[in-house]
């Protein structure tokens, strides 16, 4: 969810040796983009899906970025990548995003969906999980979920966002 620390781990991964190729599709919302600014990765590797809002076309967007990737990429150009990174945007329903990449038969052909990866703050997370049914969507689709800001939350709020993101 927003302010999760979303934009610090694709950081963080992107400077394993592992993630070193990588290609980054970031959707952002809002009428000012920045967190595309603050992502580590070549400007010829990454796409920004800049819709301003959620409306239901930001999957297509998601795919056709990702389909232009790997375009460039067999074109010849200096777009090289082996594999790539959706970063959506906090407030991004997963599921639309999900299906493209399973059922849309061109992105399915060039790309296999690997893991959803969520991340949850350890502050705040049990009141997103409450207000925001898209922060409840993101904690239930995920195959792995990263707490973050273990460092300052109290031994009570990770125990407690642990057992409600185990009960879900």
């Amino acid at each position: 969810f927003l302010g999760s620390g979303k934009t610090t781990l694709v950081n963080r991964l992107l400077k394993k040796r592992r993630y070193a190729r990588t290609a980054v599709v970031v959707n952002e919302f809002g009428e000012v983009s920045v967190d595309h600014m603050l992502i580590d990765a070549p400007p010829h590797r990454m796409r920004i899906v800049d819709s301003g809002c959620l409306c239901g076309h930001v999957h297509e967007e998601v795919a056709t970025s990702l389909l232009d990737l790997d375009d460039h990429r067999r074109s010849g150009t200096d777009v090289d990548f082996d594999q790539a990174l959706i970063e959506t945007s906090g407030l991004a329903d997963p599921v639309p995003i999900i299906q493209v990449l399973l059922t849309d038969p061109e992105v399915s052909r060039r790309f296999d969906l690997r893991t959803v990866v969520v991340v949850i703050d350890g502050l705040h997370g049990e009141p997103h999980l409450d207000r925001h049914p898209e922060a409840l969507k993101q904690a239930a689709v995920a195959d792995v979920i990263v707490i973050s800001k273990t460092d300052v939350a109290t031994a009570e709020q990770l125990d407690a966002i642990e057992a409600r993101l185990a009960s879900i």
